[in-house]
C-alpha cells in the first residue's frame, strides 16, 4: 500500500510540476495585469513608460552583483486601427541575473497562437546599458557581439494626449 501511494505522489508531483513550463504565457496579459505585478510597461511608439524605475533598479542590482528579476511587457499602438492593444502584448522580456550572468527569456506574437505568447528565444548576456542620444534612450543587454535592445524609450513617440488618458484610467483600474 505504501508503494502505492508512494507512486500516487511521484505522479502527481511530476504533473503538477513537470507540466508547468515557461515556454508560453497565457493571454490575455493585460496592462492592468502587468502594472499591479509591477512589470516595466512599455507602449510601442508611445513616449510614456510606466515602472521605469523597476528596471532602473535592475541595472543598478547587476552593477552591484546582486540576483535580480523583472519582466519587461510591450504593448502595441496599432496606427491603422487608431487603438492600443492593451490586453495582448506584442512581447516580453524575463530578465534575470544569477550574480554572474544576465539570462532573457523572449515571449513574442510572431509566433502565437490566439491565447499565448510562444518563448522564442533564451540567452546569456554579460552586461546591461543604457545608451541616452538626443532622440532616445535605450537600454541594451550585450554579450561580445550579440546585443539586443529590450527598450527603447523615445522622446516624441506617436501617442497623443487622449490616448495616454485612456492609458492612465486603465492603469488606475489596476489600484
Amino acid at each position: 500500500m505504501k508503494r502505492y501511494v508512494g507512486l500516487l505522489t511521484f505522479v502527481f508531483l511530476v504533473l503538477l510540476f513537470g507540466c508547468s513550463s515557461d515556454k508560453y504565457v497565457s493571454l490575455p496579459y493585460s496592462i492592468k495585469n502587468a502594472y499591479k505585478n509591477n512589470n516595466v510597461i512599455d507602449i510601442y511608439c508611445g513616449n510614456k513608460y510606466y515602472n521605469l524605475d523597476k528596471l532602473e533598479s535592475f541595472i543598478s542590482s547587476v552593477k552591484n552583483g546582486e540576483k535580480e528579476k523583472i519582466r519587461i511587457v510591450s504593448y502595441n499602438y496599432d496606427e491603422r486601427l487608431g487603438k492600443l492593444l492593451l490586453d495582448y502584448p506584442e512581447h516580453i522580456y524575463d530578465l534575470s541575473f544569477d550574480g554572474k550572468r544576465i539570462n532573457i527569456i523572449i515571449y513574442n506574437t510572431m509566433s502565437s497562437s490566439e491565447n499565448k505568447l510562444i518563448k522564442t528565444d533564451s540567452k546569456s548576456f554579460k552586461a546591461i546599458n543604457k545608451i541616452e542620444s538626443k532622440n532616445d534612450t535605450q537600454y541594451v543587454i550585450e554579450s561580445n557581439n550579440d546585443r539586443i535592445v529590450i527598450l527603447s524609450a523615445v522622446k516624441n513617440g506617436c501617442i497623443d494626449d487622449n490616448v495616454q488618458k485612456y492609458i492612465e484610467e486603465k492603469l488606475k483600474e489596476a489600484d
